[in-house]
């Protein structure tokens, strides 16, 4: 949260240099997410490599225009992310089952981007990103529950850390004035995973998981300050 206050009063500083130089939009859209990473099919313990899930994402960017062509962004943004696995398992029994667990990362993302403008409409974007995990859970479903007196869902946010960094990259299509489409995609670049693994000496020992969030958002933005 203290990283978070930083970033904060920075991005106010910067504006408030030239405030009237900024203009201000609204962004919401869907998004696809997944995990990537090498240890990504063991991270379910499925047997099977992660699955899409459809999440969200809305916030308030800050634009100002460096020259004629191209242009600096900033924002928060509110994001969900995850993956769903689905597969084989074995119950205590040894019994084989099938079961599905649907993980879901809530973040506080800050984007800085620099777009270039090749056209009155079109523009590319590029540039890193900071994400602040706000929340982590794990919706287990009816057979999971049945077969390990599982809860619906677990606070799981201790097996995963609590930054991330990013790179984005995509382009924007301005319809009008006020409204723009966006489609960009983040490319995690930290293994976010944590896991407690049992050592020689009988204790445990946290080990970071090769585990990347991989995100493809389309964003509709309005323009209400310029």
């Amino acid at each position: 949260m203290k990283k978070t206050l930083i970033i904060l009063c920075a991005m106010l500083f910067c504006m408030n240099k030239g405030f009237a130089q900024w203009r201000f939009s609204v962004v919401a859209g869907p998004q696809i997410a997944n995990f990537g990473g090498t240890d990504k099919k063991d991270w379910g313990e499925t047997l099977s490599d992660p699955e899409v899930v459809f999440r969200y994402h809305a916030g308030i960017m800050a634009d100002r225009l460096l020259s004629e062509k191209i242009n600096l962004s900033m924002g928060l943004m509110f994001t969900s992310k995850g993956a769903k696995y689905t597969g084989g398992q074995y119950d205590p029994n040894s019994q084989f089952f099938t079961g599905t667990y649907t993980k879901k990362l809530s973040y506080l993302d800050v984007p800085i981007l620099i777009n270039y403008n090749f056209s009155e409409r079109w523009s590319l974007g590029f540039g890193p990103q900071v994400s602040f995990l706000m929340s982590a859970k794990v919706k287990n479903d009816d057979t999971a529950q049945k077969v390990y007196g599982l809860p619906e869902t677990e606070d799981v946010k201790d097996f995963y850390s609590t930054v991330d960094l990013g790179l984005n990259a995509g382009g924007s299509y301005k319809i009008n004035e006020k409204i723009s489409l966006q489609l960009f995609y983040q490319l995690g670049l930290l293994k976010i995973g944590r896991d407690q693994v049992e050592n020689s000496t009988g204790g445990t020992t946290e080990e970071t998981v090769d585990i990347k969030n991989r995100v493809l958002r389309l964003s509709f933005t309005y323009t209400f300050k310029q």
